[in-house]
């Protein structure tokens, strides 16, 4: 079944001080690191973004349809522009995520609307499964101004899955978000331990 990546890269990114999406990391733009993981398992990929020089990638870049609506804005305007039911929804700040693990959690996406990895007991919501049926539940929350991600998916119908079964050798900086610059220099800079 054809599959759109959806990069969220429209955030305030007020902790790293300037557009996460775009601070370099081992010596590419973060967003660089995970088009290159996204690109092998999806058809195509959009960036949801505010900022005009997410065009140098080469996909097609969308700003927020409502501003300043947070993850629940920005999953709303993909789903909006994609042209898939299944979407492969990622922030752009998770340059550690690997195309196998995307690939396993895109096989274990059923008949829910949205599917979600947990490992080490934690809950991604932003590295999920989102199938384009869910946009009306985004849309009415969105209109209603509600804003948490997790409660919208719950209301939209949520399935999680436990990724340390999954038989890959996963670590827990697979599922890092880099939010500060102090996470760039966790010794999370050797992408292959």
């Amino acid at each position: 079944m054809a599959t759109t990546g959806i990069i969220l890269a429209g955030g305030k990114s007020t902790r790293m001080g300037e557009d996460k999406g775009l601070v370099f990391l081992d010596g590419s733009p973060m967003i660089a690191h995970v088009i290159e993981h996204l690109k092998e398992v999806v058809d195509e990929i959009i960036v949801i973004a505010n900022n005009a020089e997410y065009q140098q990638f080469g996909f097609p870049v969308y700003s927020d349809l409502v501003m300043g609506k947070g993850p629940v804005g920005g999953i709303y305007t993909g789903l909006f522009y994609s042209k898939t039911e299944v979407n492969l929804c990622i922030s752009c700040d998770a340059p550690f995520v690997s195309a196998p693990f995307l690939k396993w959690l895109l096989s274990r996406a059923n008949s829910s609307n949205i599917t979600l990895p947990r490992f080490n007991e934690n809950v991604y919501q932003l590295i999920g499964v989102y199938k384009k049926s869910a946009f009306p539940i985004f849309k009415k929350n969105l209109n209603s101004d509600r804003l948490k991600l997790s409660k919208v998916n719950d209301e939209a119908g949520c399935a999680i899955v436990d990724a340390g079964k999954s038989g890959l050798l996963l670590h827990e900086k697979e599922f890092s978000n880099m939010n500060r610059k102090s996470d760039l220099n966790k010794g999370y800079n050797d992408s292959n331990s």
